[in-house]
């Protein structure tokens, strides 16, 4: 029972991780269309767009986020507690957990 309980907690946290990169992306985007451009920080959607910055649950820390130009990424460091500056592992247990928009300049 306890590794499935593991197993649970894990799910949990991815899905709850991509609910919030999903309210962040739809703050940028409203942001974007406002400003013209996505913000260079999180903080920035913050009260206009967001009421906070969703922490990541992994470790309780607000999601990272880097802009890439027009795009952007946002992510989590996921179940390996490793800050992989938004890399994707080959598995869910590698990497980061990434949601990455990309738009040609």
């Amino acid at each position: 029972l306890l590794p499935a309980l593991g197993r649970i907690i894990e799910v949990n946290a991815n899905y709850e991780t991509r609910l919030d990169q999903g309210i962040v992306a739809t703050a940028i985007e409203r942001y974007r269309r406002a400003q013209g451009a996505p913000p260079d920080r999180l903080e920035a959607l913050v009260p206009g767009y967001l009421e906070t910055v969703p922490l990541d649950p992994y470790d309780e820390q607000p999601l990272r986020y880097r802009r890439e130009g027009e795009g952007y990424v946002i992510y989590s460091i996921g179940d390996n507690l490793a800050d992989e500056r938004g890399a994707e592992g080959r598995t869910a247990r590698e990497g980061d957990v990434v949601f990455q928009v990309r738009r040609k300049s």
